[in-house]
Formats: structure tokens, sequence, C-alpha cells
């Protein structure tokens, strides 16, 4: 077996959502995009196996037991629960297990042999597509893991120039792949990405953010298109996929080199701070500077690297935490090559899963309550109380502020959460959803109040014609007019119907301003009052007069 010279992780988080309708998307709730089951379906059909938690060695039982048991919870599958946080899952294409992962760099070609390839699936739509790689490749420099890393994470071009004929020439110079393959046992699986697409502004119009085949494909299959990349054309039972960071995949990287961890542990007495602090190599390492140290200010390079730098072990082992990257510099020793290594496999993976499945479940509730701020009517409230719902339930089961009772572990947590500002993040958006909640509040409470209006008007409306019928009597002709067949009758019975209905129209509109707009209300009293004596009058000097009409009508029979 070659001797490992480094080891590489590129985690690829992301959003996915089930398109049920595309002309409904927009207005889908969280739940109904996030369709955990739809997306096992889809999974299980272009080679992806749920994968195995069980302890079957040494390595899973330490894994295991490193964490607490709530948080296990979050990372491994939970096959007994109604609804798991996550689900694990393992690419194995055509029952093959061993592949390459080559990235082409300017002249150079790195070969890495690819160990696994795992995506993480949580209920809070968002996943990680993680590609574990060796590196066994003899002779191998520091500046070839930084190149490894900078150019074996990209997804699209970070930026394209004006050159018509070759766009993204001058990326692929600094920090894009002239070629990424990931090769198999047979071939047959096969997937090669040169970033062609990105050449004309046509197909660059289509699709700005075309993910790397690395991923589609991998996601996909060989013949399968159940996920897509394309937000601008959205198709019927597929899942969108959508990057939640940017064109970078995160690095995990162990590397051993003795003259470089004794170099960076040296103290100077004089400044008292160990050499690290100066050291361009070791911010580029970082940082994920494949060329150039991406910072020239010497106050500002060092701030960072103290800030980023976890030295417990120094003169052994040295850790680097961004936002990008998490990375490990140890010497060539037994414990180093077998414990530390194990650990940047399992432990160390399995908690930086957990802080980039919280940063893109923040940005993907973040975004939600941006589109749903825009919503109106019932729609508004029904999608609020969904996120409402899975905010909480993602606080309570994926969000945690330690993991594990180990000194070193709380250490290294505690860096990666403050690192990428998980706490201060999950402040800001409990604050947002708040907000959100209380403005959906007030919504349905307007409508409601609305209801209640119109309630009201309409029973006050009926208050005038109440008292007139209960004062005057509910008879309003005598009872033997209705048989009666002389014209002048008919027209007395139908007289006092018919000032029934704009007794009511008044009352409507008369309660309408009461309860409505006051100041409109005093601008119009005096007509409404001419209004509601004009109707009554008649029909009292009509009722008044009734009975000398029926005298009138008989004399003339």
């Amino acid at each position: 077996m070659s001797e490992i010279k480094s080891y590489h992780i590129f985690m690829f988080p992301f959003r996915w959502d089930y398109i049920e309708n595309p002309n409904k998307f927009e207005e889908s709730s969280f739940e109904e995009k996030v369709n955990i089951e739809i997306m096992t379906q889809y999974l299980e059909k272009t080679g992806w196996r749920i994968k195995s938690d069980e302890i079957e060695c040494s390595e899973d039982y330490n894994e295991k037991l490193y964490f607490y048991d709530n948080v296990r919870r979050a990372i491994y599958n939970q096959n007994n629960t109604a609804k798991p946080i996550v689900k694990n899952f393992a690419y194995t294409p055509n029952e093959k297990t061993r592949g390459k992962y080559i990235i082409q760099a300017k002249d150079k070609e790195y070969i890495l042999e690819i160990e696994r390839i795992i995506l993480k699936v949580y209920d809070t739509g968002v996943a990680i597509l993680s590609y574990h790689l060796k590196n066994t490749m003899p002779d191998i420099k520091k500046e070839d893991i930084f190149m490894i890393n900078e150019f074996g994470r990209r997804i699209y071009p970070q930026f394209i120039n004006n050159n018509e004929t070759e766009r993204t020439a001058f990326t692929k110079g600094r920090f894009l792949a002239t070629k990424l393959q990931i090769l198999w046992e047979d071939d047959r699986s096969s997937i090669t990405e040169t970033f062609e697409w990105y050449d004309c502004l046509e197909t660059v119009r289509k699709n700005p953010t075309k993910l790397s085949d690395t991923i589609m494909k991998i996601l996909n299959g060989s013949d399968n298109e159940y996920f897509i990349d394309n937000s601008r054309v959205l198709c019927e039972k597929k899942i969108l996929i959508r990057p939640i960071i940017d064109d970078r995949m995160y690095v995990i990287c162990w590397y051993k080199n003795d003259n470089w961890i004794s170099e960076l542990s040296e103290f100077n007495e004089s400044k008292n701070e160990y050499m690290y602090v100066e050291d361009a190599d070791w911010f580029k390492f970082l940082f994920v500077d494949g060329q150039d140290k991406c910072c020239t200010s010497r106050l500002m390079t060092e701030n960072l690297l103290k800030q980023h730098t976890y030295d417990r072990w120094i003169g052994g082992t040295l850790y680097g935490i961004t936002r990008y990257s998490f990375v490990m510099l140890c010497c060539e020793s037994d414990f180093s090559k077998n414990i530390l290594l194990t650990h940047m496999r399992t432990m160390y993976y399995q908690m930086v899963s957990l802080v980039l499945a919280q940063r893109a479940s923040i940005l993907v509730f973040s975004d939600e309550v941006s589109s749903i701020s825009t919503l109106k009517g019932s729609n508004l409230v029904s999608r609020v109380r969904s996120l409402h719902k899975n905010y909480i339930q993602f606080v309570n089961k994926l969000y945690f502020r330690e993991v594990t009772a180990q000194e070193q572990g709380i250490e290294l947590y505690t860096q990666l959460i403050n690192t990428c500002e998980i706490e201060r993040n999950i402040k800001d958006l409990d604050n947002e959803i708040s907000e959100l909640h209380e403005y959906a509040t007030l919504e349905q409470e307007a409508q409601t109040n609305t209801v209640l209006n119109w309630l009201t008007i309409i029973s006050v409306a009926f208050v005038i014609p109440s008292f007139i019928t209960g004062f005057l009597g509910m008879n309003i002709i005598d009872d033997n007019l209705l048989s009666n067949k002389d014209p002048i009758s008919q027209l007395l019975n139908w007289l006092g119907y018919i000032y029934l209905g704009p007794i009511f129209i008044v009352s409507l509109v008369c309660s309408s301003f009461l309860l409505g707009n006051k100041s409109r209300l005093k601008r119009n009293i005096k007509f409404i009052i001419l209004g509601l004596l004009f109707i009554i009058l008649p029909f009292i000097i009509l009722f008044l007069l009734k009975g000398d009409i029926l005298a009138l009508l008989a004399k003339r029979e």
C-alpha cells in the first residue's frame, strides 16, 4: 500500500428544492419544497445507497463515542424516527468503489485516489456532497498541496474575461482547473469537466451558474436528470440544486511535513510569538491560496493567522480554521499518520459537516424570510407558520453549542462556529423570523378585523328597518289588499315593499360611514340626514294615511 502524503476532502454544501409544479414553485411552502422522501427515491435511482452507520471497525466506534448522544442523531442515520434529521448516502457506480480524482492545473496533473464520496441530506433543505481523496504521489511538495486545494475545489469560474474565444483563459491560469476528471475502474461512468460552457456568452446567459459536471453527473448518475442546476428553467418533478456559498467547495486537508512544522513552531523571543504568524506559506495553506498570498498587509496577515490558527499542540501539530478550510499540518510520526489522519477523516469531518449544515441552513431560512416577506393574504400566514415550525426544529435538532466532552474537540468546534459566526447569525435570523411572524400576525389580524367590520356593518344596517317595523308593525299593507286586483291597491301594496330596499341600503351606507372613515362621515352628515328623511318620511306618511286610503278604495267599489 502506497504511503499517504496528504489527504483532501472537498465539501460542496448546497440547497435543494423539490419542484412539484414550476408555475407555483415560488408559492410553495417550505415543507412542500423540502421533501426528503422524494430526494431519497431519486438518489437511490442514480447510483446512491443509504450508508450504513453500524459499528464495523474500531474507527466507527471511536467516531460515534466522540460525540454526545443528541449530536449523533444529527450525524448518523436514524432509521427508527418518523422524520430523520439527516440521511447519509454513499456513491458506488456499477458496484465499483475505487476511482481517481484528477486535477489538471496549468501544466501539472494531480491524481488523487477516491476513498469515498458521501452525500449528507438534511431535513432543512440543505445537503453536503463530499469527496474524500488520498494523495499518494511521490515527491509531493507543499506548493503542490496548495495547488490541489485551490484548483480541485472550484465548481464554476470565479469570473470570465472579454476574450471572445476563451473567456476562461485567465481564470484557468489563476484559480480554475483546466480539467477535472472522475475516473472509475470500468471507465464507463467517467466524468470530465473542462468548463467550456463559460467560453461562450450565449451559454452563460442560459445558465450563469452551471455547476461542474463532477457534481451534477455524480448526483444524476450516468443517464438521469432528476437534479437540475438552472433556476431560470424550472422543470416539473425535478430537484433544483443551488450553491449556497459561492464557486468554491470547503476544504479539509491533512498534510505532513517535518521541516515546515519545525519552522512554524520556532518561537521569537523578542516578539513573544511563534513564527507561523509571519509565514506566507502557512497563510496560503490556511486560506487556500494556490499561488499568491491574498493579503499583502503584514499586520493584517499576522492578525488573521493568530485568529485562525489553533496551536495547542504546536511543535507536532498545527491546525488552521477559516470559513473555507480546516487544515492540519503535522510531523512524520506514526501517531500523526495513524491517529491524527483518522481523526481528520472521521471526527473532524463530521464536526465540520455539522457547522456547514448549520451555516447553510441559516442562509436557506434567511432566503425564505426574504421571499415570504413580499407575500400578502392567507398564503403569507401559512408560509410563515411552516417556516417558523421548521426553524424551531432546526434550532432544537441541528444547532449545538457543544458536541463532545473532549477538551480539544470543544475548542476546535468553538473556533469553527466562531469563525463561521454561527451564533451571531442564529440571533439575527431569530430576529428576522420573529419580525416576520409579527408582521404575519398583524396581517392576519387586519384580515380578521375587515371581516368583523363588515359583519358589524351588516348588523347595524338592520337596526333602522328593525326599529321601523317594530314601531309601526310588520304588516305594511293590509292583508286584504294582497288579493285585491285593483291597480291602485297593488301599487300601494308594492310601494310599501319598494321602500324597504332603500331603507336597508341607506342604513348600510350610514353604518359603513359610521364604522369607517370618521372624517368622511363628518363631511357627508348633512346629505345622510336628508337622505334618511327623504326615505323615511314618505314611508311614515304612507302608514299614517293607510286607513284613509283604504276607505277611499272601498267607496270606489
